[in-house]
C-alpha cells in the first residue's frame, strides 16, 4: 500500500467531512457550541502549547497536558464524569508506540525523552473539531502534522514529511486523554492538497504555516 493510500484509510477511519472555520486566528464559530473551554481556538491552542514543549524537550511539561492514570476504559469513565489516560500511539516503525504499551500511562514521559534524543518535531499544520460528542465534558480532534526526526525519511525536494492522526480533549481538567498518529507519509502540501490529508478546504491564500493551523469545525448541527 502506498503513502498516500495510508493517509487515506487513515481519514477515512475517522469519518469526518471537514467544513471550513478558518484559521487560528479568527476562528469563526460559537463558543456556546462546545463545552466550556474547548472551543476551537481554545483546543488548537492547547495542542500548539503540548507540541511547543514536546519540541524544547520539555519532557515533564508535555507530560502534563496528559490525563492521569485511569484502570477503566473511556465508556466507563466518562459515566463517572472522568476521561482518564486511554492512550497515546504512534504507528509506524519510527517512534512506534501501540497496543499495550500505547495505553501505559507510566512510560509516556520516557517516551517522549526518547524521541527528542532522535531530534523529533511535530508541528500542527490542520485541527478540526467535532461539533457535537457524545461526551458532555469532552471534544474529538483530528489533526495534520508536519513530521521531522534523525529516524525518519527526508522527504524529497517540493515535498512535507506528514501524521494524520486523531485525539481527545478533557474539556474540565484541560488534558488529553486520547492521542493516535498514524504512519509517516510525505506529500506535497498546498491549498489544493485532497482532503484525505487537510481536513477541510483552506481559505484563499492559505499556506502552511507553522503556529498558525488551520481550524476546521467537522461536523455542524
Amino acid at each position: 500500500m502506498s503513502r498516500n493510500a495510508l493517509a487515506a484509510a487513515s481519514v477515512a477511519a475517522l469519518a469526518l467531512a471537514g467544513t471550513v472555520v478558518g484559521t487560528a486566528g479568527p476562528a469563526q464559530s460559537s463558543r456556546r457550541s462546545y463545552p466550556s473551554g474547548c472551543a476551537p481556538r481554545d483546543v488548537a491552542g492547547l495542542v500548539l502549547r503540548f507540541l511547543d514543549a514536546h519540541n524544547a524537550g520539555a519532557t515533564d511539561e508535555a507530560d502534563r497536558f496528559f490525563a492521569p492514570a485511569t484502570n477503566e476504559d473511556l465508556v466507563e469513565d466518562a459515566k463517572d464524569g472522568e476521561l482518564g489516560f486511554q492512550w497515546y500511539s504512534v504507528s509506524g516503525s519510527a517512534g512506534q508506540r501501540i497496543n499495550a504499551e500505547a495505553r501505559n500511562r507510566a512510560t509516556l514521559p520516557t517516551y517522549f525523552r526518547e524521541r527528542h534524543a532522535q531530534g523529533e518535531r511535530l508541528d500542527l499544520i490542520a485541527i478540526s473539531l467535532n461539533y457535537r460528542t457524545w461526551l458532555s465534558h469532552g471534544v474529538g480532534f483530528v489533526f495534520l502534522l508536519r513530521r521531522a526526526a534523525s529516524d525518519l525519511p527526508r522527504p524529497a525536494w517540493g515535498k512535507t514529511g506528514l501524521a494524520l492522526g486523531k485525539g481527545g480533549l478533557n474539556c474540565v481538567s484541560q488534558t488529553i486523554y486520547v492521542w493516535s498518529a498514524g504512519r509517516y507519509f510525505t506529500a506535497t502540501l498546498t491549498r489544493r492538497s485532497p482532503r484525505r490529508i487537510l481536513p477541510c478546504r483552506p481559505p484563499r491564500r492559505w499556506k502552511p504555516v507553522v503556529r498558525h493551523p488551520l481550524v476546521c469545525i467537522s461536523q455542524r448541527p
